[in-house]
């Protein structure tokens, strides 16, 4: 089997349908949070809202652990650094656009003086953490692209049974000395992606072994319960401002666990818009901040109420806009140009 179609065969077999709803509702939350952008600072539900972070990052833990072990079942090699550059090249285009974006706002809006200011602020936001947290999605980025290539060498390098031990080491070791909190700056970014990306193996270890249990309908009922009350229950507490960030991220782990052992009924659920879910989740984590910052900018004197609707329904018009770019013009200008690189290539094919 080649790389691709086994590849194919892994990610028809890991499919969750459910989880891309959660993954939306986790996006929503995280830009409920970041609504001081908008210069609304008032207290309200979901003062934790950046724990939703970690359920990203437990997710991709989940994901590429499962990849690489499914890879050395076929005997694939995939190299970590190759992994990571594929990975991650899909967002950069998008990334670039939504900095540069948000720069040239900030530029127009201090008056439009000196242009090399206006470059300058591109560059660090590309490749500084600021400490004023104005660099959005940046930060999360930034510890991905140095912590996931060594993330990818462990768990390629590492027998299961050691690194599963090492993933519960750090995780513990992590929340011990240092809390599950919103750390956006360096250092400390690094590990708070390793603590997520660690707990990822483990609910993925987990579940792996619930997986290979033969349970009655009893037993799968109380496992679609634990699943959806988890995550359910991990939603109220952060809406009501209730339960330390420890308690979320666990509830998070435990409903996951429930998810990727199939031995639930919810999670084998089909839902046919899905992929449409997961891939609004994406975009919409990463414009939120230029839609609300050109709020904060350009507007003034709207209520409250008025400037988070624009915000979310900005932020959602905007990823639609992106969407349809990438199904139906990304891929057929990438079509156009290979058929223009290989017509240059090969001049019998030119016209005379």
């Amino acid at each position: 089997m080649s790389t691709n179609s086994a590849v194919n065969a892994y990610q028809k077999h890991f499919q969750y349908h459910l989880l891309d709803v959660w993954r939306l509702v986790a996006c929503l939350v995280i830009m409920w949070g970041h609504k001081y952008h908008l210069g609304i600072e008032s207290d309200s539900p979901f003062s934790n809202s950046w724990v939703y972070v970690e359920f990203f990052f437990i997710i991709s833990g989940y994901f590429t652990y499962a990849h690489f072990i499914r890879c050395k079942e076929k005997k694939i090699n995939v190299h970590p650094v190759a992994y990571t550059i594929k990975k991650f090249s899909f967002y950069m285009p998008y990334i670039f656009v939504t900095v540069f974006v948000k720069c040239l706002m900030s530029y127009l809006c201090e008056g439009g003086n000196r242009l090399t200011r206006f470059f300058t602020a591109v560059l660090e936001s590309l490749l500084v953490t600021r400490g004023d947290g104005n660099n959005g999605v940046i930060w999360y980025l930034q510890a991905m692209f140095v912590i996931f290539p060594l993330f990818c060498l462990a768990i390629k390098e590492i027998r299961r049974d050691v690194c599963f031990i090492f993933a519960w080491l750090i995780v513990i070791l992590y929340g011990n000395y240092s809390g599950w909190k919103g750390y956006y700056l360096f250092p400390i970014h690094l590990l708070r992606a390793l603590a997520g990306l660690s707990l990822g193996v483990i609910v993925f270890v987990i579940s792996s072994e619930l997986g290979k249990l033969r349970l009655t309908t009893c037993g799968k009922c109380i496992m679609t319960l634990i699943e959806e009350g988890a995550l359910a229950l991990a939603f109220l507490m952060n809406g009501f401002n209730r339960g330390t960030p420890e308690i979320l991220v666990f509830l998070y782990a435990v409903g996951l666990i429930a998810m990727f052992s199939n031995q639930t009924y919810i999670s084998v659920v089909k839902i046919k818009f899905s992929n449409f879910l997961k891939e609004m989740s994406f975009f919409m984590y990463l414009v939120q901040f230029v839609v609300a910052d050109g709020l904060y900018m350009f507007t003034k004197g709207l209520s409250h109420t008025l400037l988070l609707f624009l915000y979310f329904a900005g932020t959602a018009l905007i990823s639609v806009m992106f969407l349809i770019y990438e199904k139906c013009i990304r891929k057929k200008l990438e079509r156009g140009l290979s058929v223009l690189f290989t017509l240059a290539g090969d001049s019998s094919e030119l016209p005379s």
